[in-house]
């Protein structure tokens, strides 16, 4: 549906005449398939070719294929029933694929104008029509040419599996087959950039992934996985501002899974928006999700109603958490910190105490010692606090309560 409102725009009413225009083009690919089979060029082929989709039955070459096609059905069907020599077997030979090609005419080819694994049809006939020019030639030269044939496409077909040898040289080689020059009407031709970027990405390239999503954009990816994928990658690289401006232009392109939520209440809570994050969260957890990217996603709007100071909130996506992992660190601290914000200071060291027991760690050193110095001890939340911050040394958040311990202690020393 995409595609067709892309071809809309550079041709109203196309819509209306898209099965005829299918046809049409089909009808010339027929003979494109066959072709590949007598010359394999392989510089034309890859696992993601896009063709310029017609606008109109009149041009180049879509008439001439449509009338050409036509012409093989009848003239190939007048000698089969008129001749039944080598000429009648060779008219046989292209009448069965092109009466079988018919089945091509089903529906409308608009995402996938040509796919090499069409050209199957031509496979059945193919060793008869090359066998009949050979009849009378001498064996010996037969097999001299057999055997220079098969290297040659024993080369040819190695240098495709190579091509196919995994997702990255699979990509890379279709988007170095894509024409960046074609007419608009050449629709799709962002695919390989969209995935050849993705691998990029997965494996930690960013600056190359940005590349790539940038090129799929280019080239009009229609539904918003570009600049979501542009965004992600910003993401990635610390951009949070740019990431943010990508994912409102992938929404507006109507691209709306849970994804692009999650991530960009991640830039929001990078930035400081805790409230905005929140409720991003929140719509992504709206949306259908896997079971692990659901539970990142609620333990996230957890630490973001924390960080809003919407305690209950809190509590109750922490409590769903635990009841799935009860012995989860990360979620027995936020459920820790969400009953400090809620002066529940019993229930907040009911939870501390045996994991710090059991499971010491920085994180939960450092809510015990927030709970400490809310109920007095400041002396005891000063060893906590110094306990994570020998785990973590950098860490702002922390430096910034042993300060607080710090002014607290300083202040009782003068009272006495």
């Amino acid at each position: 549906r995409a595609y067709v409102l892309q071809l809309e725009q550079l041709s109203p009413g196309v819509g209306g005449r898209l099965y005829l225009l299918s046809v049409v083009n089909q009808a010339t690919r027929f003979f494109q398939y066959g072709l590949f089979w007598f010359l394999p060029v392989v510089t034309e082929m890859s696992i993601d070719i896009r063709p310029a989709f017609p606008l109109s039955v009149w041009g180049w070459p879509q008439t001439a294929g449509a009338v050409a096609y036509l012409a093989v059905l009848a003239g190939s069907a007048w000698l089969v029933l008129r001749r039944s020599d080598a000429l009648g077997l060779a008219a046989l030979c292209v009448l069965a694929p092109a009466l079988m090609f018919l089945t091509e005419f089903a529906t409308v080819w608009v995402q996938d104008p040509f796919v090499l694994y069409r050209s199957y049809l031509w496979a059945l006939t193919i060793p008869a029509l090359v066998a009949l020019p050979l009849v009378g030639i001498k064996s010996n030269v037969l097999a001299a040419l057999g055997v220079v044939l098969a290297g040659v496409f024993a080369v040819l077909a190695f240098e495709r599996l190579l091509s196919l040898s995994d997702a990255r040289s699979a990509w890379s080689d279709a988007a170095a087959k894509v024409d960046l020059h074609a007419s608009a009407n050449a629709v799709g031709r962002w695919r390989p950039f969209l995935n050849l970027g993705a691998d990029y990405l997965e494996r930690g390239n960013d600056a190359t992934a940005l590349r790539h999503f940038e090129q799929a954009e280019a080239l009009g990816e229609p539904l918003g996985s570009a600049r979501y994928s542009i965004g992600l990658t910003l993401q990635q690289m610390g951009s949070h501002e740019r990431a943010l401006a990508e994912f409102v232009g992938a929404e507006a392109k109507g691209f709306a899974e849970a994804a692009l939520y999650l991530h960009r209440g991640e830039s929001q809570y990078a930035t400081g928006r805790y409230a905005e994050a929140l409720a991003s969260y929140g719509e992504a957890l709206a949306r259908p999700q896997g079971a692990e990217a659901e539970r990142y996603t609620r333990l996230r709007r957890a630490e973001a109603a924390v960080a809003t100071r919407r305690f209950d909130a809190a509590v109750d996506d922490y409590r769903q958490l635990l009841a799935a992992q009860p012995q989860e660190p990360r979620y027995l601290v936020g459920m820790a910190m969400a009953r400090i914000g809620q002066q529940d200071l019993a229930e907040a060291r009911a939870i501390l105490d045996p994991l710090i027991e059991r499971q010491p760690g920085a994180p939960a050193y450092f809510a015990r010692a927030m709970a400490l110095l809310l109920a007095g001890d400041a002396a005891s939340a000063r060893r906590d606090i110094e306990a994570a911050q020998r785990a973590e040394p950098r860490n702002p958040q922390y430096q910034a309560l042993r300060e607080r311990i710090d002014a607290v202690l300083a202040a009782e020393r003068g009272k006495r």
